[in-house]
């Protein structure tokens, strides 16, 4: 929030009293807060008070050194443009948004003493109301000639380099809960992974919330990736120390403008803490993370603690990880298991299942914009190179559409990749009939 935001604000709220109460306090400056609150004192029993009025009964309560500080503030105020509704309508919103990360910073130093949790109760508390405003002030109907009030979406978006998305134009997006479905051990970390590296090499800023492995196993798969190794080379030049391989990874990150990838081990995290851990390491280390990859959505926690049945704490645990990425601005990435009809579907007969094959089913799904399911296909150990290179192909993949909120992709749209030896998937085009040759001996028998 800007200071200049801030005396568009004050002056539109000298002329427009009802806005009075709208005014997020917590983006204010010292002495812009003193004057709301004067203002709120003379409007109980003034019609309508002025900046002068406000500014002189503040002043008469000021010693010397103050006063100039002071009147430099209502000047500022006093020539700040003089906005229209809707106007007021994007600075307010803007407010908002920025009051909200300033409570949650609070929550999150707060947090670490149990003795403050009835202080934390009513932070969260205010984090909700102004959550509540922000969705009522998106309500308001906006005019097709308010074309201020109107946010640039394509600033929100990501292509990651898989051409079958971006030829169909499906970019990752701000706000957006994205899920893989897939069977046991049917490689749903390994494409977590590569996606994540796929957003990294975009200039994204990722944490990536290891559950089912330890973190040193998801850096292993990021390095064999970015840097083309096998893990038998990995292994060989790790032996004696990750020195080597770091540094160039951190090379090639800088010359590429890489984003940064963070890996964390929060195993039955609730998803409150994460969105606390995450604005506490954004706070420290002066960056910001564009998106969260969740290992396993089912290895992490609902706050809800009324939660008996499974496939309600399913249902629980997908609301609230859509609920962070619409609150911190973020995209989130994680994965969810088939039932044993989906899992019996998608083996033998190769075809993509429905949404109601999901463990946790609607209740899950219908919290996230865009659902792939997943099917790995080994590759036979006759076909395999003896002497494994990183595009030696490991198996393969097809990644079916099962839920599209945007973009021209369609439900049971699917596209086959080739799973290499240093965890890298390259798009290899399912055949259709009409790609098809036919010999011409068939064709034309004698």
């Amino acid at each position: 929030m800007t200071t200049k935001n801030n005396y568009e604000l004050l002056k539109w709220t000298l002329n427009n009293q009802d806005s009075l109460t709208e005014l997020p306090i917590e983006v204010f400056t010292d002495w812009q807060s003193r004057i709301l609150h004067e203002w709120k004192l003379q409007a109980k029993i003034i019609d309508k008070p002025s900046l002068k009025s406000i500014a002189k009964e503040i002043m008469s309560t000021l010693n010397r050194e103050d006063i100039n500080s002071f009147k430099a503030e209502v000047q500022e105020i006093a020539k700040a443009d003089t906005i229209d509704e809707a106007g007021y309508q994007l600075n307010l919103f803007k407010a908002r948004s920025q009051a909200s990360v300033k409570v949650m910073q609070k929550i999150v130093l707060l947090s670490e003493d149990p003795a403050n949790q009835k202080d934390v109760d009513k932070l969260w508390k205010r984090v909700q109301e102004l959550k509540e405003f922000k969705v009522e002030q998106q309500q308001l109907p906006i005019n097709a000639k308010q074309w201020n009030l109107l946010e640039r979406a394509e600033e929100e978006e990501v292509y990651i380099g898989i051409d079958w998305l971006t030829d169909n134009n499906v970019p990752i997006k701000k706000k957006v809960l994205y899920s893989f479905v897939a069977t046991t051990n049917g490689g749903k970390t390994i494409i977590k992974t590569w996606f994540a590296v796929k957003l990294i090499r975009a200039g994204q800023n990722i944490l990536y919330i290891a559950q089912e492995e330890p973190r040193e196993d998801t850096i292993r798969r990021v390095y064999q990736s970015c840097l083309g190794l096998t893990e038998e080379q990995y292994f060989n030049r790790t032996r004696v120390s990750f020195e080597e391989v770091g540094k160039e990874f951190i090379a090639k990150s800088q010359e590429k403008g890489w984003g940064e990838f963070i890996v964390v081990e929060w195993p039955g995290i609730k998803i409150d803490k994460i969105k606390e851990r995450l604005l506490k390491y954004q706070e420290d280390n002066n960056i910001t993370i564009d998106g969260i990859v969740v290992d396993y959505a089912k290895l992490v926690d609902t706050t809800k603690t009324n939660t008996n049945a499974e496939w309600e704490r399913i249902g629980n645990i997908f609301s609230e990880l859509k609920q962070t990425a619409m609150a911190l601005n973020i995209y989130v990435i994680t994965s969810i298991q088939l039932n044993r009809e989906g899992t019996k579907e998608l083996i033998k007969n190769g075809t993509a299942p429905s949404l109601s094959n999901v463990s946790g089913a609607f209740e899950a799904t219908h919290h996230c914009n865009y659902i792939w399911s997943v099917k790995l296909d080994y590759t036979p150990e006759n076909e395999r190179d003896r002497v494994e290179t990183p595009s030696s192909v490991k198996g393969q993949f097809t990644l079916f559409v099962l839920k599209s909120k945007y973009g021209k992709l369609r439900a049971n749209d699917a596209m086959r990749f080739e799973w290499t030896a240093d965890h890298n998937l390259v798009e290899k085009a399912i055949p259709t009939v009409q790609d098809i040759t036919i010999p011409d001996e068939l064709l034309f028998p004698s």
